[in-house]
């Protein structure tokens, strides 16, 4: 809960326009496996203008700034 309560994070709802985004990216990237969970968060960052995901999922090379 603590993480919920921050004002350092923000939670992000999907909705459905992005949700049709997220599987027009699911469907883009299918030829390196990216996940529709990880399509969602691309379609999420889309939305907001951020600019740099933290992960350590490799799927994200090539398409996004990753920080690990």
């Amino acid at each position: 809960m603590f993480m919920l309560s921050s004002p350092r994070f923000k939670l992000l709802l999907v909705d459905n326009l992005t949700f049709r985004r997220a599987w027009g990216i699911f469907r883009k990237y299918s030829g390196v496996k990216l996940s529709f969970t990880n399509a969602t968060s691309l379609a999420l960052m889309e939305k907001y203008r951020i600019k740099y995901i933290a992960s350590f999922d490799k799927h994200f090379d090539g398409i996004v700034q990753r920080i690990h």
